[in-house]
C-alpha cells in the first residue's frame, strides 16, 4: 500500500516540476503514473522550459511578429523594433505572414506588392 502511495506523490511531484517549467503538469503526471514516476521526473527535469528565465512566455505566433524590417522577433505591441530601430505601423504587424502570389503560386513577404518571382501584383 505504502509502494502505491509513494507512486503516486512521485508522480504529482514529475507534475509540478513540469509546470512550473509551462509544461502540462496533468500530462507529466499521467506519464509518470502510467511509466515510472521516476521516468517522469528526469523527462520533466530534461524537457526545455516554455517559460524564460524572467518569467515571459517564451516566443510564439500569439506574443510575437517578425520585424519587417529585419525579420526579428519582436513582441506584437511594439512600436519600434529593439533591434534595428524601425518605426512600425499597426497594418505592417497585422497578419504578418506570407502571401501566396495567385499568377504562380510562390510565397512573398506581406511587405511586398508585387511577387518577387514572377514580377505580378499581389
Amino acid at each position: 500500500m505504502e509502494v502505491i502511495i509513494v507512486w503516486f506523490v512521485l508522480s504529482v511531484v514529475s507534475g509540478i516540476i513540469a509546470s512550473n517549467k509551462g509544461r502540462s503538469g496533468f500530462g507529466f503526471f499521467i506519464l509518470a503514473l502510467l511509466l515510472s514516476p521516476l521516468i517522469g521526473i528526469i523527462m520533466a527535469l530534461v524537457v526545455k522550459s516554455h517559460v524564460s528565465s524572467d518569467g515571459q512566455p517564451a516566443p510564439s505566433a500569439n506574443t510575437h511578429v517578425k520585424c519587417p524590417d529585419c525579420k526579428e522577433l519582436i513582441l506584437k505591441d511594439a512600436r519600434v523594433c529593439k533591434h534595428c530601430g524601425c518605426k512600425l505601423t499597426g497594418e505592417q504587424l497585422e497578419g504578418n505572414s506570407q502571401k501566396r502570389c495567385t499568377k504562380c503560386g510562390s510565397m512573398n513577404g506581406n511587405t511586398k506588392a508585387v511577387c518577387i518571382s514572377c514580377g505580378s501584383v499581389i
